[in-house]
């Protein structure tokens, strides 16, 4: 530990920590630093482009960096190129490089996923043509298949049969290379009969925020749909999610969960960049009291304070 600790808030070209509701819309930073102030840390804000950012990295010897990343590609790319290096580096990331990396990139979501022991619909992450119409294979019609990247339920696809999967694969083929029909990275998922909804969830800590979507008639997804009320889940599903984040070692997230006879199961999850909706307009949330106790509390979340008192924790943790 320095002198001094230091925490930088590494934001977007507009020093940005996106996403509230809009993409463009960022968390109120000043908190964020006011809080860090109060646990005796002292906040650096700036953002990937400032070229004195490594530099105040080594000199000042910053504990941690709290990454943003952005919905546009042109940035992401140079946000991500930064974390890396970071992280290679050794300095410590909150959330960490699989959570940036993972922002607009299902593929690593499946992967991490899976690594961590998540429950999910079984999936494939697959780059080729032949990798995905062995994976619909082996699941069986009907599969749902993703693009990379979309949020609110675009770039997603129920596949009935074969037919259907080879129409779409060749729409989504971006090259062609020897050895491959082509190239098209996808997600191929396991397809969940009979869902009249899920639940989507946003973890700060021990707190969550529930939203229950439904399902439109004559569709299967719930994402995008609009369909969305504030209820609460069974404490189990709380329980659920809190081990999702936990297995993840992440400070906060947002999670998709559905619930089937086997058990509630992940369809997707973000840690970076994730809407807020459920958390900022949200009336009350549910604090975890002990194993598979959750008590309501009807009044809103400060957030800036809990992800500051997150990111703390997290350094204590590290060590």
């Amino acid at each position: 530990m320095t002198t001094q600790p230091y925490v930088m808030i590494l934001g977007d070209f507009a020093c940005r920590m996106p996403q509230v509701v809009y993409w463009y819309e960022s968390i109120h930073v000043p908190r964020l630093c006011n809080r860090f102030r109060e646990l005796g840390w002292f906040p650096l804000v700036t953002h990937y482009g400032d070229p004195h950012l490594l530099e105040q990295v080594r000199d000042l010897e910053v504990a941690a960096v709290v990454p943003a990343t952005c919905i546009l590609d042109e940035y992401r790319q140079l946000a991500e190129s930064v974390c890396a290096a970071l992280a290679e580096a050794g300095v410590l990331l909150i959330p960490s490089l699989a959570s940036v990396l993972a922002y607009e990139n299902k593929l690593l979501q499946v992967v991490r996923a899976e690594l961590a022991g998540i429950p999910t619909p079984r999936s494939y992450a697959v780059a080729t043509f032949e990798d995905a119409h062995r994976a619909a294979r082996d699941l069986g019609f009907p599969v749902i298949v993703k693009t990379p990247h979309g949020f609110a339920s675009k770039g997603v696809h129920k596949i009935d049969n074969e037919g259907d999967l080879l129409r779409l694969l060749r729409s989504e083929v971006t090259a062609f290379e020897p050895g491959t029909a082509g190239l098209c990275p996808l997600v191929v998922q396991e397809f969940v009969p009979g869902l009249k909804g899920d639940w989507k969830i946003l973890l700060f800590g021990e707190k969550a925020f529930p939203l229950w979507r439904k399902v439109p008639e004559g569709d299967f997804r719930a994402s995008g749909s609009g369909l969305w009320e504030f209820s609460s889940p069974p404490d189990a599903i709380l329980d659920f999610a809190l081990q999702v984040k936990q297995a993840l070692q992440v400070p906060w997230m947002s999670l998709d969960v559905v619930v089937t006879p086997d058990g509630p199961l992940v369809t997707e999850y973000q840690v970076v960049h994730f809407g807020l909706t459920a958390c900022v307009r949200a009336k009350h949330h549910f604090r975890r009291a002990g194993p598979g106790e959750w008590i309501r509390e009807d009044n809103p979340l400060r957030l800036e304070e809990a992800m500051a008192d997150e990111v703390v924790g997290m350094i204590a943790h590290h060590g």
